[in-house]
């Protein structure tokens, strides 16, 4: 089926209930009463190829059904569901967006192949830490904070004006990640109680973890003496061999009759220090490119 057969997530309106939709499942989250026990019913973030995002939520009549198909990071289609309009007194959407998806007992939904759609793993809205206060005075919309931690307090005990005893982390944030863009701005944060003692976890988790190292290079040349593809089983997405003209997963071990092609480059980069040789595995490449291995392989076929 092609992609005009398709809805895009902007077109979706409250007047029908036919559409269909290819998205990738980019959020996954379930709701908390105030003591802390989840909900049975859970919400979802969709993504479709033309960079437009939605908030679907599913009840709890599929909420156990549908919790083993959608998966964080997977690509669907989706149809046979309701588009509602947020009620003016809707607080805390996690998007700037004036519907949401609901799914019903007729929702259809089948997981597709990464390769049979171009929809990107993700996409943000970005604010500058001096707009926090603009937006934590509105309630309509959640806001995250993205920054690097510049100053961290031990985790504390305390009792506040009620009586209450509470744990308590603070931090400072700074926003040196884009500084060129938005200016360099620290942000002062305060967690609490239960959220306050998984942010110290994952302080700790952090620091135990070895780091990983981001640093900016220019590539100077790709070594053609290597292939630049490879074939990867559709299941276990590792790499495979081709025995007696059978392409055969070792990993998984079952036959793959039809494997994916991904692509792996070696090339020569340098910084203002040094040169280092890198492989740049399938998502680097077709970032960078913006072609899929398969299609490019299709034309180089072609020429040849």
């Amino acid at each position: 089926m092609s992609a005009t057969n398709y809805d895009s997530v902007q077109a979706l309106g409250t007047c029908s209930y036919n559409y269909k939709i290819r998205v990738r499942v980019i959020r996954l989250w379930r709701g908390a009463t105030r003591t802390g026990e989840e909900f049975k019913n859970f919400n979802v973030i969709l993504l479709d190829s033309k960079i437009y995002r939605i908030h679907a939520f599913i009840p709890t009549s599929r909420a156990e059904e549908l919790a083993q198909v959608l998966k964080l990071g997977k690509n669907y289609k989706i149809r046979n569901f309701t588009v509602q309009l947020y009620k003016p007194t809707d607080k805390f959407r996690c998007l700037r967006n004036d519907r949401q998806i609901v799914f019903t007992k007729d929702t259809y939904v089948q997981e597709i192949a990464e390769d049979e759609v171009n929809i990107p793993l993700d996409y943000f809205d970005f604010y500058g830490h001096n707009q926090l206060e603009e937006l934590s005075n509105q309630k309509t919309y959640l806001t995250d904070v993205i920054g690097i931690v510049k100053k961290h307090d031990k985790f504390r005990d305390l009792e506040n004006r009620h009586g209450q005893k509470q744990k308590q982390s603070k931090l400072v944030y700074v926003n040196n990640c884009n500084q060129i863009f938005l200016g360099r701005s620290n942000v002062n944060i305060t967690f609490c109680d239960a959220f306050g003692i998984k942010f110290e976890n994952a302080m700790k988790e952090a620091v135990e973890t070895p780091n990983k190292v981001l640093t900016h290079m220019r590539i100077k040349a790709v070594d053609d003496t290597t292939n630049w593809c490879y074939s990867a089983c559709t299941g276990c997405r590792k790499e495979i061999k081709q025995e007696n003209s059978v392409h055969v997963s070792e990993a998984c071990n079952t036959l793959v009759p039809c494997p994916e092609i991904k692509y792996r480059i070696s090339v020569l980069a340098e910084d203002n220090t040094d040169d280092v040789h890198i492989i740049l595995g399938d998502k680097e490449v077709r970032t960078l490119i913006m072609k899929k291995a398969r299609n490019l392989f299709k034309e180089v076929n072609k020429k040849f």
